[in-house]
């Protein structure tokens, strides 16, 4: 699987199905692994941090989630198939029929019980092992930590956002050893309890699902604004 630089952050030219194979062949590699979903924030913020821009360089597989990304390495006469969602490769892991142990964290309190029930609903193989709120404060790292090793999770989605997800994985991985993959899923946890409208599908594949975002979540303004013209611009103006 060829990587390729936005702005000094890898990003892997997979496609979703490649996503899900990878993840699969790092859950079984005996090793342990971080999975990050590079997006134009992301990117943005790992140029004014080098520790975040140095964990998501060290990441195992980066999938470009995001059409600005998919644009940017166009731009550059690089390639990336397509955009790769988190949200659309942590279900397809959650539907797979290998029962790897998996535990949801983050999100407010009681989204990823809701998560576990839709996802339980979906494949009622699942083996979800543990749920859990917490947050990405460093004073409750132990706590979470040995609640997670006492599930012995394989799997395990972080949705504390970015880059706190990033930074609460590389701080956290090495002292869950069970734990094979850790994964940050940002809102992906709320997409699927449905505490959070995800854009519809067509809206998706046309590009406009910060439209869509900004029309029901007015408040994340700014974010947006980084993501569709800071970052293009950033883009079109970098060496």
């Amino acid at each position: 699987m060829k990587r390729i630089s936005i702005l000094g952050v890898p990003v892997d030219n997979c496609t979703r199905r490649g996503a899900v194979e990878r993840i699969e062949q790092l859950l079984r590699s005996g090793m342990q692994h971080m999975v990050a979903t590079p997006n134009p924030e992301m990117i943005l913020a790992a140029r004014k941090d080098a520790d975040f821009l140095r964990i998501l360089q060290s990441a195992s597989l980066n999938i470009p989630d995001g059409t600005g990304v998919v644009w940017a390495a166009r731009h550059q006469k690089q390639t990336l198939q397509e955009r790769v969602t988190g949200t659309d490769v942590m279900i397809d892991l959650c539907s797979l029929k290998h029962g790897y142990r998996i535990f949801l964290l983050g999100a407010m309190e009681g989204v990823a019980q809701a998560a576990k029930e839709k996802l339980m609903a979906m494949n009622p193989n699942l083996h979800i092992v543990g749920t859990f709120a917490g947050s990405p404060n460093v004073s409750d790292e132990q706590a979470i930590v040995e609640y997670i090793n006492r599930t012995q999770a394989q799997l395990l989605f972080v949705a504390y956002g970015a880059p706190q997800q990033e930074r609460w994985i590389a701080r956290n991985l090495a002292k869950m050893p069970t734990v094979n993959v850790a994964m940050g899923v940002g809102g992906a946890l709320d997409f699927i309890a449905g505490a959070q409208v995800r854009a519809p599908v067509s809206w998706q594949k046309a590009g406009f699902e910060c439209a869509w975002r900004l029309l029901h979540e007015p408040q994340r303004w700014r974010r947006i604004w980084n993501a569709v013209i800071v970052f293009p611009l950033t883009v079109l103006f970098a060496r």
